[in-house]
């Protein structure tokens, strides 16, 4: 059984509890002024983007068959910023 998508308000539930644990308080900014740099409405339809791009991502499969990890890390890390 797949799982149920989630409704918009358990989105917006989700966004503003995420901003207030990184301690981001989006009810200082104006509910929804056009004129205003941002506001709480293009804030939350920014979150909202965001999430959008990144839920295809979360849905792919790897296969384990077809992409085995790597025992040996690539040679180039050796001297590269990475291998340190």
């Amino acid at each position: 059984m797949a799982p149920t998508p989630p409704t918009e308000a358990e989105i917006d539930v989700y966004i503003t509890t995420r901003l207030r644990m990184l301690g981001v308080d989006l009810s200082v900014l104006p509910a929804d002024a056009p004129s205003a740099p941002i506001d709480q409405a293009r804030a939350m339809a920014a979150c909202r983007g965001a999430l959008a791009d990144v839920a295809p991502v979360t849905r792919y499969e790897l296969d384990a068959q077809r992409y085995a990890p790597l025992v040996y890390p690539a040679p180039q890390s050796e001297w590269s910023e990475f291998g340190e």
